[in-house]
């Protein structure tokens, strides 16, 4: 999906995997669904059935799936860092763009 233009679905989902299971636990936590930790599960917003489940193996009818880059930027409000290994290159494309 073109990050430009995404909105962020009505009813979504997030694989959740060792990397980003607590950051994406904090958030079930905060909505008030408990106290898990699930790895390599669909995790599903909002809660499936009026709140009895929210993680699954597979997708959910009428869930679509997000990325972790725009759950966090779409849901938790976080701005994406890229880290940069080396400055030149940001420099020259920067120069070349004309961007001061």
């Amino acid at each position: 999906m073109n990050n430009d233009t995404f909105q962020l679905p009505e009813y979504w989902c997030i694989q959740s995997t060792d990397e980003t299971r607590e950051i994406i636990n904090d958030f079930i936590l905060e909505k008030g669904y408990g106290d898990r930790l699930y790895i390599n599960y669909m995790i599903h917003y909002p809660f499936v059935n009026g709140g009895t489940g929210s993680a699954y193996f597979t997708i959910q009818g009428g869930y679509k799936e997000i990325t972790f880059d725009q759950f966090e930027k779409y849901v938790l409000n976080k701005n994406i860092i890229i880290e940069i290994d080396n400055p030149d290159c940001l420099i020259k494309l920067l120069k070349k763009l004309n961007i001061q």
